[in-house]
């Protein structure tokens, strides 16, 4: 990536906003007038009612997906703001700050063995970076972990640009019973171990604790 953006503060309206899984959304914004890009790993912050104060703060969420002015993302519901989220419909305002943040750094050599792992919101925000890993040439091996098989986000888009997808639930209804560090040490103990892996992760804490330790 060349150069450092431009943030934007832009108006933008709400294309489509849908249930996908028990407390999780999918919601498609469209930006007026100005041509959206991210680097994989950057956000955005979006400001719910820009004629109003309440809530005051804006909420920060990461693409799983954008398409020249059109920007789709998956959200959790987990508090007021969010709560409220769920009953915007096509046509309402928003405001959005974008982009933010410095994104992945990715490999420079082919030969590096990628290993994307997500849990919860984490999921669709790795899509980005497995697509674009995928482009540059680099194999793409995903581990996701969720509490049960309807949480699990994205999987088809995961699968369509990652050499081997393995799925991890608490109660072992989709894919393995465990966790996504289970799902990722799977991967990792079967990948050639004369080439270099890099590990790129989002999810909660425990996840990114339990990986570590890994």
């Amino acid at each position: 990536m060349c150069g450092t953006p431009t943030i934007k503060n832009v108006t933008a309206r709400v294309v489509s906003n849908e249930g996908i899984a028990p407390d999780y959304y999918r919601m498609v914004i469209a930006c007026e007038s100005v041509q959206v890009h991210f680097a994989a790993g950057q956000f955005f912050q979006l400001r719910l009612f820009p004629d109003k104060l309440d809530p005051l703060l804006r909420r920060p969420f990461a693409p799983s997906e954008f398409i020249l002015n059109t920007i789709t993302f998956i959200y959790l519901v987990v508090g007021t703001g969010t709560k409220l989220m769920t009953g915007m419909k096509p046509g309402e305002p928003v405001e959005v700050l974008l982009p933010l943040g410095n994104g992945y750094t990715l490999p420079t050599d082919k030969e590096v063995q990628a290993v994307l792992v997500g849990g919860g919101c984490g999921m669709p925000s790795l899509r980005l970076l497995a697509a674009e890993l995928a482009v540059r040439g680099n194999p793409v091996y995903t581990a996701l972990g969720a509490p049960q098989a309807a949480t699990l986000l994205e999987v088809p888009a995961f699968q369509a640009c990652s050499a081997e997808v393995v799925l991890a639930t608490d109660d072992g209804s989709g894919g393995i019973q465990g966790t996504a560090v289970d799902a990722a040490a799977s991967i990792i103990n079967k990948l050639d171990s004369h080439q270099p892996v890099e590990l790129y992760a989002c999810g909660p804490m425990a996840m990114l604790r339990g990986l570590a330790k890994f």
